[in-house]
């Protein structure tokens, strides 16, 4: 599987971000494919699949502007959130290189002060010109795989509870529970040419098909399938590093962070709309990275 999806996308697991990010990734590494859509059921109201954002207070946008909420990360220590790895392009078109990347987590103002990521993912370099002013980005990514990054924050956040990773190996069958301020339209269409994004707060579900390696997979169910959940959905472009999260006894766990999707066939990511009815998702496994993560949260050393 890890191979086909390499074959397939060439490094698309980058597809999730928006336009203006992909102009900029088109130049790094000639990707040549859309994003996905943020997609729901077409048979469903669309106000079902819209909470408040008060109901999950530990996620939270990386990116914001008055148009958009883009790539998104989870709170999982007072001073730690995990994302996708291949968000760090946008802070870094931001300003990450000069100075802490400013957030803001349920309500409270913070900032970014390091990004950490596997060293098997590759390597990501901001040049740097005069002045200490960014001026591009050198990509060198050996394994989507480990499409991971932690952010570690400059205060630590006292007014809520983090995530509790989850680290057990029985992903399959898991019903999942998917979040964002993603573009979102029906899964009977799939993306659509002009991309509808409203800033609201979405909740959707699915079910975990497989896992392999790093990666868990689940797929976007057609309702006379008798399998999609009565909020089935997928996330999509500005989803990307969106926790799948996963109820348990002792609370909510943080299963997998969002990296990428696909058309399981040649044919249908080449000619069908992308987005529709059929799509798989792959997202990281936390099963997999948590003995990582627990490595870098309680490190000597960290930044002050």
């Amino acid at each position: 599987m890890k191979e086909a999806i390499l074959a397939k996308l060439n490094l698309a697991f980058f597809i999730k971000l928006r336009w203006p990010t992909l102009v900029f990734l088109l130049i790094v590494l000639l990707i040549d494919k859309p994003p996905s859509a943020m997609l729901i059921r077409h048979d469903v109201n669309p106000e079902n699949y819209i909470i408040d954002e008060a109901d999950y207070p530990a996620v939270f946008p990386i990116f914001e502007n008055e148009n958009i909420k883009e790539c998104v990360a989870t709170l999982i220590d007072e001073r730690w959130a995990v994302t996708a790895a291949h968000c760090l392009i946008l802070l870094y078109e931001n300003g990450f290189a000069e100075h802490a990347y400013p957030v803001t987590i349920a309500g409270t103002e913070n900032a970014v002060v390091r990004a950490v990521w596997p060293d098997e993912l590759g390597d990501f370099n901001a040049i740097i010109e005069g002045e200490d002013t960014f001026e591009n980005l050198d990509l060198y990514v050996e394994d989507i795989t480990y499409d991971i990054a932690l952010l570690e924050l400059r205060y630590e956040v006292k007014h809520l509870t983090p995530v509790t990773l989850y680290k057990n190996e029985d992903e399959v069958g898991t019903i999942i529970i998917l979040l964002g301020w993603g573009d979102f339209g029906k899964g009977d269409e799939g993306l659509s040419l002009e991309p509808i994004n409203d800033r609201r707060f979405r909740q959707a579900t699915n079910q975990i098909t497989a896992i392999e390696g790093n990666y868990l997979f689940f797929e976007f169910d057609h309702p006379e399938s008798g399998k999609a959940l009565p909020l089935e959905g997928v996330n999509g472009p500005g989803d990307s590093g969106g926790p799948a999260l996963v109820e348990t006894d002792n609370g909510l766990h943080i299963i997998g962070v969002s990296s990428g999707g696909q058309y399981k066939t040649d044919w249908e990511n080449e000619f069908v709309q992308q987005g529709r009815y059929g799509w798989e998702e792959f997202y990281i496994r936390i099963s997999q990275m948590h003995s990582w993560i627990d490595q870098i949260i309680h490190q000597e050393g960290q930044t002050p």
